[in-house]
């Protein structure tokens, strides 16, 4: 029986050994895989100063854009804002010579300082 043993012991532990064996070489294959690496270009890392600022040329445009339409023609004597300047509902921006203002009514005409329409006089503010 003690010869028996033994050869049990030797018979598991050829087993064990052949196991071994066999795990470490399952992954040698003779097909290689592909691979999905890219190709890059590399350059030789300096010590050296670096500029800290950039100059750049571009447009710059604002989100919030108003057009100005007069409600009057004339020529404009004198400018009250300067550009890009907040400005207030209500703001004068523009003077615009008297002599030369037409009305959008077509009804009133300008005399002096009064809008002048028949039965009615207004004075110009």
């Amino acid at each position: 029986m003690l010869i028996g043993n033994a050869r049990k012991k030797a018979g598991i532990a050829a087993a064990v050994i052949l196991f071994g064996i066999m795990g470490l070489t399952a992954g040698c294959g003779t097909t290689a895989q592909k691979s999905n690496a890219v190709s890059v270009k590399t350059m030789k890392v300096l010590q050296q100063d670096v500029s800290v600022s950039h100059d750049y040329s571009g447009e710059v445009q604002s989100t919030d854009a108003v057009a100005i339409k007069p409600r009057v023609s004339g020529s404009i004597v004198e400018k009250y804002f300067t550009s890009g300047q907040a400005v207030q509902k209500g703001q004068p921006l523009y003077k615009i010579d008297r002599s030369t203002i037409v009305s959008i009514r077509p009804r009133y005409f300008l005399q002096g300082r009064m809008w002048i329409r028949p039965g009615r006089l207004t004075t110009i503010p």
